[in-house]
């Protein structure tokens, strides 16, 4: 090795026995073992302080694993394989099928009402969930967190529920006015044709404000946790969605067709 090639920097190394020893300098080199090429970079030390002609370290372990066997020590070189995928993208739209009606103007009719009252995307609304609390004791011992209970449903699932108890004391009401049954049924006692919506989840579909999230703070054998959506046994959150679903369905509510 030309020692004109040589990096000048130096390290001390310390071996077996708390052993040391100052490198002369330092170079990059390539080598080949079990037929496979690597690249390392080679501290040189003086011969009389090495029994060995080199000592491979623990930088190897990067571009290889090693395994030990009756038979000796093998390396395995890690490969980079680049997988090239196809992924091909299609528009599925689902056909309508109008063969039974034979009026060509009223299938042409029916075939654009129905494109025209297609949703293209979720309605959004800036609505969110607010938590005002009447002071700022904490409602419980800190940090503040909630245990979970898991309840049994009629059909044997399970549903996850938070004790917000002690927090909805403390919670200033969402005033939004809930509707009136008798002023529904006024509403809808012209209608001729009467559906019904799944809301099960529709708390799930509004947003905590993220300043208040840390109030719907509750824990897990996993870790704690906060909701992103509002929760359910919160006092606020049938006012919070009800503001929720007037803001979506307003051009619809005020038509009287919701």
């Amino acid at each position: 090795m030309d020692p004109t090639k040589l990096s000048k920097n130096k390290m001390l190394l310390t071996g077996i026995g708390e052993a040391q020893v100052t490198t002369i300098g330092s170079f990059e080199n390539e080598f080949k073992i079990d037929d496979e090429n690597y690249s390392l970079t080679w501290h040189v030390v003086p011969t009389d302080k090495l029994k060995f002609e080199a000592v491979i370290g623990s930088d190897l372990l990067e571009q290889a694993s090693i395994s030990f066997t009756k038979e000796g020590v093998k390396f395995n070189k890690y490969e980079n394989h680049a997988q090239l995928m196809q992924i091909s993208a299609e528009n599925l739209q689902e056909e309508l099928d109008l063969r039974h009606v034979e009026n060509r103007q009223i299938k042409k009719e029916l075939e654009k009402l129905i494109q025209d009252y297609k949703p293209e995307k979720t309605a959004s609304t800036d609505v969110t969930m607010r938590i005002i609390l009447k002071d700022e004791e904490p409602v419980c011992h800190p940090p503040r967190r909630l245990a979970f209970t898991e309840r049994q449903e009629k059909d044997g699932s399970s549903r996850m529920c938070i004790d917000y108890r002690k927090l909805n004391q403390k919670l200033v009401k969402d005033k939004f006015p809930l509707p009136i049954i008798e002023d529904v049924l006024d509403t809808l006692q012209e209608a001729k044709v009467y559906s019904t919506l799944d809301l099960r989840n529709g708390f799930f579909h509004v947003d905590v404000d993220e300043d208040c999230r840390k109030y719907t703070s509750f824990i897990v054998p996993d870790g704690q946790f906060e909701f992103n959506k509002v929760p359910f046994g919160l006092s606020t959150s049938p006012g919070v969605f009800q503001r929720y679903v007037s803001s979506i369905f307003r051009d619809l509510t005020r038509k009287g067709e919701l």
